[in-house]
């Protein structure tokens, strides 16, 4: 029903007077009339009664300014929350399949916001990619970041980084072992299988090696704690790794030469926002990326 109608019932019923209410309102007096009687037509009931020259409120009439006021409130209240939208519609929710990607992208969203003024960004950390494909799935995110390449006939993938992989060992244990810059001379800590993207890199370079494999771990940070430790030599993206190297905690040997591609993955069917086109621009601009992606972005324009 036309919210009009309310508006118009809600002056005549204040001013107790069509004429002046038509007025008010520039409507002509049978056109306020018509619309008090679609009304009392709707709900079946006598709004208002005349006495003499004057129009008074029945009792269905006064609960009638009791409802319209109250639903002219809520929908005050509905204008005002889609103006506080407005400003910050901006949002981008983005999942990433480790805490070690939170490293990679401080200065990507430094680019997207000065790309797209007022965007707001949610990192919702995943305990690993298919996580973060199930939640693309689900639509609680925008897109992910995740190591490796997406498997999944609903999302799309696009490389974006190829994260060099550092060999290194705790100082003290570096001299146990002679300064020995050969990594297979070390215990090994490992990640676990499967599903790891680091695990998989490590086994098709290593597939002919002989080595032993301390301990495993699922997480990044908890093979980079294990490594600090001394507990063996590990492989970690240098991103991880350049605080302790640089400190001496850390020394780096000589290993097998390894990358983590990392990606970034969305739904196929997923709109297109001014946040998600911002930050795919600024990520096509990435030396390592997939072609694919800046052909994406041009059958956007």
């Amino acid at each position: 029903m036309d919210i009009q109608l309310f508006q118009t019932f809600l002056k005549v019923a204040a001013l107790e007077n069509i004429s002046q209410a038509a007025e008010q309102m520039n409507f002509t007096q049978p056109t306020v009339t018509a619309q008090i009687q679609t009304l009392e037509r709707y709900f079946e009931v006598q709004l208002f009664e005349r006495i003499g020259k004057r129009i008074f409120l029945t009792e269905a009439g006064h609960r009638m300014v009791l409802c319209a006021e109250r639903m002219l409130q809520e929908l005050a209240a509905v204008g005002q929350e889609m103006e506080a939208f407005k400003k910050t519609r901006h949002h981008l929710s983005i999942g990433i399949s480790t805490q070690m990607i939170n490293h990679l992208l401080p200065p990507i969203l430094g680019k997207v916001q000065s790309c797209v003024p007022g965007i707001r960004v949610s990192i919702e950390v995943c305990k690993n990619a298919t996580e973060v494909i199930g939640q693309l799935l689900a639509n609680q995110i925008d897109l992910g970041i995740i190591h490796g390449e997406q498997v999944n006939a609903q999302v799309v993938g696009y490389n974006i980084l190829r994260e060099p992989i550092a060999w290194v060992v705790e100082t003290k244990l570096h001299a146990q072992y002679g300064k020995s810059s050969q990594v297979l001379d070390y215990p090994i800590i490992n990640f676990t299988r499967p599903g790891s993207v680091f695990r998989a890199n490590f086994d098709a370079v290593m597939k002919d090696a002989t080595f032993v494999s301390e301990i495993e771990f699922s997480d990044s940070e908890a093979v980079k704690q294990a490594a600090l430790n001394g507990l063996g030599a590990a492989y970690l993206p240098k991103a991880l790794l350049h605080e302790p190297i640089a400190s001496g905690a850390l020394q780096v040997l000589q290993g097998p030469a390894m990358h983590l591609p990392i990606s970034v993955v969305l739904h196929k069917n997923k709109q297109i926002t001014p946040a998600l086109r911002g930050f795919l621009g600024v990520v096509a601009d990435l030396p390592d990326v997939d072609p694919r992606l800046c052909s994406f972005l041009a059958a956007l324009e």
